[in-house]
């Protein structure tokens, strides 16, 4: 049985969870269920997200997931010391692709690729979302130039080995 417990003094609410279903990690999803209560709290709305990043990601919201690079490059312009890390804009992607959101997920892993272009791990994460849309030709070329970015990186090389 697992259980939690979180309590938000400033809004004056506490939420208990209780389950029996193994595996089950309530801190996971209790602050969505504290998003029924405290509509600021839903992912949804940027709920845990850095100042940067909810900016960037509210943004890309009202303007639309296909034009993301250029919401980033609107609010760079604007503000010359924003930023937002390789990983913020990873995460993003694979809670789009959590939620089957896969061309939100596209869009967004494009722009860790156009930000981070010497990280083998933003085209591994495009490669994985092209081979989600059965874009198999581009995935491959994305997990090679991952590999070729990172030698070590057994789950490009594992791909590449199985499309052989």
């Amino acid at each position: 049985m697992r259980s939690a417990l979180f309590v938000y003094p400033q809004d004056h609410l506490s939420i208990v969870v209780l389950t029996n279903l193994q595996g089950s990690n309530p801190e996971w999803f209790i602050d969505e269920i504290a998003g029924y209560y405290i509509p600021d709290m839903k992912a949804e709305n940027g709920f845990g997200l850095s100042p940067n990043m909810k900016m960037l990601y509210l943004q890309t919201r009202a303007d639309g997931y296909q034009n993301v690079a250029l919401v980033y490059q609107k609010i760079k312009k604007k503000n010359k010391s924003f930023k937002v890390s390789e990983d913020e804009i990873n995460s993003w992607g694979y809670q789009m692709m959590g939620r089957d959101l896969k061309n939100e997920a596209l869009a967004v892993f494009k722009l860790n690729t156009e930000l981070f272009p010497n990280s083998s791990n933003v085209f591994d994460s495009y490669g994985e979302i092209l081979d989600a849309l059965g874009r198999k030709q581009e995935a491959i070329m994305n997990y090679k130039k991952s590999l070729l970015l990172n030698p070590d990186n057994t789950n490009a090389a594992n791909y590449l080995k199985d499309k052989k």
